[in-house]
């Protein structure tokens, strides 16, 4: 597999890619068809060895795509660095458009309040903390909106939230105008 590459795609994009791609390298997937997790297990040999990039994942992606390398004899190898990364210089820098606090009259609940009940639930659960990644998930429990993404109202970022109340936002402080750090920093460490 060395002289070759693999594209998987769902149904909405399979004509777009024949046309993005070229052919002569990439080698086109069903994601529905032919998941990754059962491409593994039937493409990859003995001692093969599989590079992924740990951030695009999650954890329950990683452990199926580590059983199916597994039941091949290949092994899965989380990469320092994206090879996209890599050799894509000309990379466009990450949007800093600026987050604005979402009224109380449209959100309908305060942040504090949310924070609370999600704290809760977490401890419930048995855990002490939750990740979230998806920017609207951040966007509704924060009461916050940006303009990272086009024609969608959201900031890129990710939070975790604390059993005890002691949340963390990661995003890039110079979306921050002065009096929405101030907001930010009663709910959470930014």
């Amino acid at each position: 597999l060395s002289d070759r590459a693999f594209v998987f795609v769902d149904g909405r994009y399979t004509l777009q890619v024949r046309s993005e791609v070229d052919l002569d390298i990439f080698a086109i997937e069903s994601l529905i068809d032919n998941p990754p997790a059962a491409w593994i297990k039937d493409n990859l040999g003995k001692g093969a060895r599989l590079g992924f990039d740990p951030w695009l994942h999650t954890l329950s992606e990683v452990k199926a795509l580590r059983a199916s390398a597994e039941q091949s004899g290949a092994t899965l190898v989380p990469l320092d660095k994206n090879p996209i990364d890599i050799i894509w210089k000309d990379q466009p820098e990450p949007p800093v458009a600026p987050v604005e606090v979402h009224p109380i009259g449209f959100a309908g609940e305060l942040a504090k309040d949310k924070l609370a009940r999600l704290g809760a639930a977490i401890d419930k659960d048995g855990a002490t903390h939750a990740v979230l990644t998806d920017p609207s998930s951040i966007a509704w429990v924060f009461n916050i909106r940006g303009g990272d993404v086009p024609h969608t109202p959201l900031a890129l970022g990710f939070a975790i939230l604390a059993a005890d109340g002691k949340h963390q936002l990661f995003m890039d402080q110079r979306k921050f105008p002065r009096m929405v750090a101030a907001y930010l920093t009663q709910l959470a460490d930014p």
